[in-house]
């Protein structure tokens, strides 16, 4: 039906267009509506039908969707959106560079935008009348953004109209994080709407997924297929970076003058500059990590004054750091204000890096004191790009880099390694030799 006077009349074309699971979310009246769906289960539609029916009840008001990224949005939503109002000639005005489309009785406007950068987020802050906000795909999001948006950057623009909030995907990768909160109960206020493929009455589902298992030589308990089709959160271990990394991992550990630490620091503008204090000694053959931190937005000042400070309540004989970028001019403030020398992380093989961390993690040689929560979290979650080559961007892992850094310089350097014999079989470490840089530093 074509919308033909100042009446919002789009509510009556979803209405004979939407199936049972997209009517009660048409009928939820919550204003924070989550909802968990498998891939092809007609989500996007919804989101379609909920934007164009906000736009035509409230007068001057924003609609905003957030997609992953922009060209992703441009790709899943706005061409829904543009297929379906020309079909249903709803006469929104579409922009197409821009990616709004305004509709031209109630001259409200509809604004898409990717989650690209910190900086994308922020243009909703200046709205007004923002009637509805929409993240999509949040299962890809980065876990930090999600509460960003929905409660910082958003959440204050809903004001004026009493707006509503959705969020909308398949399950994550890992067991954690905001979107993992939210549609496990674990956070309260949320009305959670969960289907699959097969509720969507427009779609082939058993015929379609029997010829996806054969293609791929997948069975039902692959866990791409439960996450993606069945909106199941499983854990998917193969896709984590450090894989080995388990509760053996985490213990105790009290730092005093027997240690020689290093300090390793990740040298962030946009992202977390991060601090990790690493140490062993010759009386164990453990990596132990004692300490680690991280904040956004510290200035070269800050950074140097920080770093001293971890320094002298450590003991850490060495800084190690990434000296690319703004590393440098992070180092020169620090070598000139308080004469620390800080040494290059070795960067190179980044992949051989990580393996080492695996290893030590395998052997049980690597320990971290579990008052690390957020760099414990980080070994847990952080996943593999695509093709296994580096860690997939937009994740929380600032720490995870200086954690890198620390564990190859103090092991090549300061740790015997652990070799594997046949009798008995069982790891058996080699005695540790007490490395010239240690005489001096209170050894016992």
């Amino acid at each position: 039906m074509a919308r033909t006077d100042e009446k919002a009349v789009y509510g009556i074309q979803p209405v004979a267009l939407r199936f049972d699971q997209q009517h009660r979310v048409a009928n939820d009246t919550s204003k924070h509506v989550a909802l968990l769906c498998g891939r092809r289960a007609g989500k996007t539609e919804e989101l379609c039908y909920e934007a164009v029916e906000t736009l035509a009840n409230n007068q001057r008001c924003h609609v905003v969707f957030i997609g992953l990224t922009k060209s992703s949005a441009r790709e899943i939503f706005f061409a829904k959106l543009r297929g379906l109002n020309t079909v249903h000639q709803w006469g929104l005005k579409l922009n197409e560079q821009h990616m709004t489309a305004i509709d031209p009785i109630s001259l409200s406007t509809l604004m898409v935008m990717g989650s690209d950068t910190r900086e994308d987020l922020d243009k909703i802050r200046g709205l007004e009348r923002l009637a509805l906000l929409m993240l999509d795909e949040c299962g890809q999001w980065r876990p930090s953004l999600i509460e960003y948006v929905a409660d910082e950057a958003g959440g204050p623009a809903l004001a004026d109209l009493n707006g509503r909030t959705m969020l909308s995907g398949t399950p994550g990768r890992i067991l954690h994080g905001h979107w993992y909160d939210i549609t496990t109960g674990a956070v309260r206020g949320w009305s959670i709407h969960r289907w699959t493929i097969f509720e969507n009455p427009h779609v082939p589902a058993r015929q379609f997924l029997a010829e996806l298992l054969a293609t791929k030589g997948w069975d039902e308990s692959n866990p791409i297929y439960r996450r993606e089709y069945l909106a199941e959160w499983c854990t998917d271990a193969a896709s984590l970076v450090f894989s080995a990394f388990s509760d053996k991992n985490v213990a105790p550990c009290r730092w005093d003058s027997t240690y020689a630490t290093i300090e390793a620091i990740d040298f962030g503008v946009v992202h977390n500059t991060s601090f990790v204090v690493m140490g062993a000694r010759s009386t164990d053959p453990y990596i132990r990590t004692f300490s680690s931190e991280q904040e956004r937005g510290l200035a070269p000042t800050q950074v140097a004054d920080k770093a001293k400070q971890i320094k002298t309540n450590y003991g850490c004989s060495r800084l190690i750091g990434d000296l690319g970028g703004m590393g440098k001019a992070h180092a020169q403030e620090m070598q000139l204000r308080h004469h620390i020398t800080i040494e290059a992380a070795e960067k190179r093989e980044k992949l051989t890096s990580i393996e080492l961390a695996n290893d030590r993690f395998r052997t049980g040689q690597a320990v971290i004191d579990p008052s690390n929560t957020e760099l414990i979290q980080q070994l847990r979650s952080v996943q593999w790009n695509e093709d296994h080559s580096d860690i997939a961007a937009g994740q929380d892992d600032d720490l995870l880099h200086a954690y890198i850094y620390g564990n190859k310089a103090i092991f090549h350097r300061y740790i015997a390694p652990v070799e594997r014999r046949d009798d008995p079989p069982e790891y058996v470490r080699r005695p540790i030799k007490t490395p010239h840089w240690y005489v001096g530093l209170g050894a016992r």
